[in-house]
């Protein structure tokens, strides 16, 4: 039989905040997470004037005693996740959990210093080069730390891979291979060799004004915000933590995952669309019952248009037209593999206290003819069920179903 599986814990660090509590709050108001970027990422070729940054403030205080010349950036964060999570959930992890971390870049920082040691400092590098910069270390750090003796896997789907990590894990727990898993999502892609990357892209916004750069679904967008972050949930049976009293914030009623095939960059709305059906197949629900989308939302012209005609393919123009919208990336950037992590506890959030959040800097655009929530929060009497749709580069899909 297949297994109910259930949210118990959840934490996220993001420019806007470490503390569920207190980002919401922030998140509510519509207030924006999206900065200048400090002088020392910005190199020669770099058009990238903003960024969601998480402030040195809140990265030092979550983040004590990093040494971020042996640890990359994205493993304190995630490791940091875990912590509040397990917190969070209130339970003892030594031997009976498993950990999925998705990951768009993995620990790129870290090895953009020591590429700087080799070719330019012209140094030798340290012993523990291998060990801090393979791309599963923070999997393993995780592990290491909090006893988690079962099943570990890093995955790297690009911006899909925060959702990929709690789809997987909902499928190991639902399947009876594990009782309880760890889903992680993080990203700390704000180095000058990686915005410069982005740059060349011309996939990012090159306003230099925080409020006018990020604008999901907008007539006048004009690209993505490059974000960090880390984001975790804590996955069970759901017989299981009912039976230990857990508080449970929500159930994963649906998971669908797949492939473009065709284009590294450019999306293809029928395998999205496919993807999207797929998970509320998978939901065993009607589209007509989901009351809640939380969008991909990246800013950029063909991303936005192309999820706009996958979800009415998907969906039905007339049944998608009257279900709630929101892209959270206009508030806090876009932090690759952890923006899907981040943005399906809010959607969890979103549910739990019946309010929409907005879409800030939103300007309607006739060929993103959606129901977005723009602007300012909206209170919603009944949100069962939320869809949460996550696209990647090299035609990544993942789509999630929650249910209150």
């Amino acid at each position: 039989m297949k297994k109910e599986v259930v949210v118990t814990g959840m934490s996220w660090i993001t420019p806007l905040g470490a503390k569920i509590e207190k980002s919401w709050d922030r998140l509510i108001k519509g207030e924006n997470g999206i900065t200048p970027l400090p002088e020392d990422l910005i190199s020669m070729y770099c058009k990238a004037r903003v960024g969601g940054v998480i402030p040195d403030s809140i990265f030092s205080t979550c983040c004590e005693g990093v040494n971020l010349k042996k640890e990359d950036r994205s493993t304190a964060l995630s490791q940091y996740v875990v912590q509040e999570a397990i917190k969070n959930a209130n339970i003892e992890t030594k031997g009976q959990a498993g950990v999925i971390l998705g990951t768009g870049f993995g620990v790129t920082n870290l090895t953009d210093e020591l590429y700087k040691t080799t070719y330019i400092n012209e140094k030798k590098l340290p012993p523990f080069t291998i060990p801090a910069c393979m791309e599963n270390a923070s999997a393993s750090k995780i592990a290491m730390r909090f006893g988690l003796s079962s099943y570990n896997s890093t995955l790297f789907t690009a911006c899909s891979a925060g959702v990929n990590a709690i789809g997987s894990s909902y499928r190991l727990i639902r399947d009876g291979y594990e009782k309880r898993m760890i889903a992680v999502g993080v990203d700390a892609p704000l180095s000058p060799v990686m915005l410069e990357a982005w740059s060349s892209l011309r996939v990012i916004s090159v306003k230099d004004c925080p409020e006018q750069a990020c604008k999901p679904f907008s007539e006048d967008r004009s690209g993505l915000v490059i974000g960090e972050g880390a984001a975790c949930l804590v996955l069970e049976e759901k017989e299981h933590a009912i039976k230990r009293g857990a508080k449970i914030y929500g159930e994963i009623a649906g998971y669908a995952s797949n492939c473009d095939a065709s284009h590294l960059t450019r999306p293809n709305v029928e395998v999205q669309a496919k993807a999207i059906q797929l998970a509320v197949k998978s939901a065993k629900i009607k589209p007509s019952q989901i009351d809640l989308i939380s969008a991909h939302g990246t800013a950029t012209k063909v991303n936005d248009f192309y999820e706009t005609q996958a979800l009415k393919k998907a969906l039905g123009e007339q049944v998608v037209s009257k279900i709630p919208i929101n892209a959270l990336k206009s508030q806090l950037g876009h932090s690759i593999g952890a923006s899907g992590a981040i943005e399906t506890i809010a959607a969890l959030m979103m549910m739990e206290k019946k309010m929409i959040l907005p879409t800030i800097n939103y300007v309607p655009d006739k060929d993103c003819d959606l129901n977005i929530i723009g602007n300012k929060a909206q209170q919603c009497d009944r949100i069962q069920y939320a869809l949460k749709t996550s696209f990647g580069f090299g035609g990544n899909n993942a789509v999630l179903v929650l249910k209150k």
